[in-house]
């Protein structure tokens, strides 16, 4: 049997590899980035670093998150719907959380061929939330065609170079 996504779910930390997860928030170039990533609500608070990945036409903030201890499924699920709706909500086109190694620039952004299995849940004014993760269960990803829906729901952005 395969193990649960709380004992799968790694990131890389002054180079070793440990709990956590990628939250990510496309917008346009001109966003001003949240200096922090909202609280997430957890009893013990996570480690987060935040980082901006740039294009000419698009702008991704990124919190790499380093956990500490893993809140219950209900809890994750809620505080994560909490945040990547909230920066929606603060004019992000997408949010999403996924796992290391899995980002790829526009205009390769969120198609299958090149982040099938990476994108763990997701925000989008179009889509609403999205989740594939269940961290008792075995990790579980957004399908493909949820991707392109996000895609879709980036305005432009995903596609644009």
């Amino acid at each position: 049997m395969k193990p649960p996504a709380r004992e799968v779910l790694t990131v890389y930390w002054d180079g070793e590899e440990a709990a956590g997860f990628i939250v990510f928030a496309l917008g346009r170039p001109r966003m001003r980035r949240p200096r922090d990533l909202p609280d997430l609500g957890w009893t013990i608070e996570p480690d987060v670093r935040p980082s901006t990945l740039t294009g000419a036409r698009w702008k991704v903030a990124v919190w790499y998150v380093r956990v500490a201890a893993w809140p219950t499924p209900r809890g994750f699920r809620d505080s994560i719907r909490r945040v990547l709706c909230g920066l929606v909500g603060e004019g992000y086109s997408v949010a999403w959380i996924g796992i290391d190694g899995s980002f790829v620039d526009p205009p390769e952004l969120f198609m299958p061929e090149s982040m099938s299995g990476g994108v763990l849940a997701a925000c989008s004014a179009a889509t609403g939330f999205l989740v594939g993760v269940d961290l008792d269960q075995p990790l579980r990803t957004l399908a493909d065609h949820e991707m392109l829906r996000l895609r879709e729901a980036s305005g432009g952005l995903a596609s644009t170079e």
